[in-house]
This record gives C-alpha cells, structure tokens and sequence, in this order.
C-alpha cells in the first residue's frame, strides 16, 4: 500500500465511493480503509465540506481531560520546539476523540480552524483521519494527500501515535497535522519516542502506595528513560500493568502480562525485595539477560501536592479561557479542596459559594440555582 501514488488512492478512494469495490493490491484489514468503511456507512461522500465547522460548539474539559491534559504537557511543548516552525498543528485527543489540548501558530487560525481544544473529531463529520484512526486500531498512523477520506484534507499530512495506559487501554493519541506535504515519517519517530514518554508519565502518576515498579532494559544506560520496560507490582508480586516497551522486550502481549506471578517472566532473587534501587541482572525464563531496578512509591503530603499541581495548573488554564472545569471524584477525594484552590487563584476577592445539591429538592432545585 506505501507503494501507492497519490492518483492512485484519489482513484482507489473515488471508485470505492461510487462502487464499493477495493482493488486486490490494497489490504483491507488497513485502519485506512476500514475508517473509509465508516465514513461511507456515516453518509459522507469524498466530496463533503467543513465548512459549517465554525458554528459547531466545543465541549467542555472534564477533570480526566484536563489531569491528560496537564501530564502531557512537556510532551507536547517538546514536540512543538521541534516542529513548530513547520507551519504544524500538534494536538492530543482522548478516547473520545476530543482535542483536549492543542498547538498551531496564531497566525494560522484559519488554516486550523477545525483543530479547537473541546471539539470532538467525529468521525461521521471529519471521515478517515490519522488521529481517530489512530485510536481505533491501536496503531501508529501516517496518512497523507487521499488516503484522507474527504477531499477536503487532500492537501494535509498527518502522523498519530496512540497513548496507552498500562493496562492496554488506549486514552488518546498524539497527532501532528501539516498542510504542507512534509514527511511526516519524521514527525512519526519522535510520536513514538513521546508517546513512551507520556505513557510512562501516566503510570507513574497512578501508583499507589506501596506498588513496586520494575525497571528493565538490555543497556543500563536505558533504565529510567522512555525506553525502558516498566512492570507495576502489586503487594503479592502480581503483575498490576506494564508499559508498551515492557511488552515489546518481553514479547507478549498485556493480557498474557496482567495479573500474574512477576516470577513468571523473571528468575531472580531480587524480585523477592521489598525496594532494590541498585541495578541488578534479571534473566526471563527464554534466557533474556537485562539490567534491572526496583523501586517502591512511599507517599508523603509533598508528593501528593507534586501530583495535584498540575492538575490545578491546567483547570486555572480552562478556567481563564471560559471553558467550564467538571471536577468528579468519589467522597472524600477532595473535590471541595480543589475547588477552593481554583477559587483562591483566580477570584479570590469574590466569595466562595458552595451548595449541597443533593439536600435541595428536585421541585425547588432549579428556583435555588437560578431564582423564582
């Protein structure tokens, strides 16, 4: 399929359309054509427009969003100090393909009018694109010119690179979109590197007290960067979650990897410590030699405040451009607290109003909220 020309997808896509017919030379178990697929069954044609877009509303940033958000920040201004010069927009969705945030040059507002942070990339509206692909098949993506299901997008490129958590659940994917006919294979390696970055941030944020994280790679000089395997250890040594390149050194797949013995994988006595930060040889049981560490999360106060800071730090960012913050969490978690904080930064000469709406009834809630 790499091999295609650009006449030749406009072809392949418009004889699809009209006919529903794929040529031989293209597979099509391809993400690409399946998200055509989608698109054709949505109603869309390669000839649909955007341009009613500017209309469309933006949702708002639940506290999941902006806690992705927020851990995915140095990621993203990473990749724009790279690339940003190249007239690139560089975003992150979630899983419900919300771009929840988002870069591109100002003076390139019109260009990107349809990458808004809070707008969701509905398939059945924007047809095959590389970031909900992306998502949907679990796969790193490059789509250029008419690989794009709307013509629309025949002049961009676009690389996307999914967000695991751990657990082999997809959370979002990485995206670089330019209309510039860049190669995007370069923008793709960096994706990847980022994207073992942001997934490692993203376990590491989720320890709970007392889990252990195993630390392995072939190099020593690999430990503790985004290319070491990283396995999270429950009290019993059992196998909790594990990163994409655990998986890939390993050579296994996350559901053969969750909820087993660490001794499964691994013959070493150091597994049998509580804490051993000092790298160490780990041999796998088909004879793979790697360095290794082990390391135990101990919360403190401080420790929680690092956690919540940026958090805090991407609501105030929500909250000054009119997007509304949704703050969710089970009793107990301290919801009020945050709230109080984002309060205490942002209107602090304005009084604090907090009201219990579970003790109004149904029959006079909304005369309390907004009069009789």
């Amino acid at each position: 399929m790499d091999g295609l020309s650009e006449f030749s997808w406009q072809n392949i896509k418009y004889n699809f359309y009209k006919t529903g017919v794929l040529p031989e030379i293209v597979e099509r178990d391809s993400p690409i054509l399946q998200a055509w697929e989608r698109s054709k069954k949505a109603g869309l044609s390669p000839f649909s427009k955007l341009t009613s877009l500017h209309d469309f509303p933006v949702d708002h940033l639940s506290c999941e969003d902006v806690k992705f958000a927020a851990l995915a920040e140095v990621v993203l201004n990473d990749i724009w100090q790279l690339f940003g010069q190249q007239d690139v927009s560089v975003f992150l969705i979630n899983q419900q393909l919300k771009i929840i945030a988002e870069r591109h040059n100002p003076d390139l507002d019109e260009q990107y009018h349809f990458l808004r942070t809070g707008r969701v990339i509905d398939p059945s509206i924007f047809g095959a694109i590389a970031p909900t692909c992306s998502v949907l098949s679990k796969q790193p993506l490059i789509m250029t010119g008419h690989q794009h299901y709307l013509d629309e997008f025949a002049n961009y490129s676009c690389a996307s690179v999914p967000i695991f958590n751990g657990t082999g659940e997809v959370l979002g994917a990485l995206d670089i979109t330019s209309p510039q006919g860049l190669l995007a294979s370069n923008w793709l390696r960096h994706l990847l590197y980022q994207s073992y970055v942001l997934e490692n941030k993203i376990i590491l944020s989720e320890l709970r007290l007392n889990q252990r994280v195993l630390y392995f790679q072939h190099s020593k000089d690999l430990l503790e960067n985004a290319y070491t395997g990283m396995i999270v250890l429950d009290d019993h040594g059992q196998t909790v979650k594990a990163n994409q390149m655990a998986l890939k050194l390993l050579n296994c797949s996350i559901q053969l990897l969750l909820h087993r013995s660490i001794h499964d994988f691994f013959l070493t006595e150091h597994l049998n410590q509580f804490d051993a930060s000092d790298p160490f040889f780990i041999q796998s049981h088909d004879h793979a030699f790697f360095y290794a560490q082990l390391h135990i999360l101990h919360r403190t106060a401080q420790t929680e405040k690092i956690a919540v800071q940026p958090v805090l730090d991407q609501a105030l960012k929500a909250l000054k451009a009119d997007i509304p913050v949704l703050i969710t969490g089970e009793t107990g978690t301290g919801k009020d607290h945050f709230a109080q904080q984002l309060h205490q930064k942002l209107d602090a000469h304005l009084p604090f109003i907090s009201i219990n709406c579970g003790a109004i009834p149904d029959h006079l809630l909304e005369a309390e909220l907004f009069g009789y």
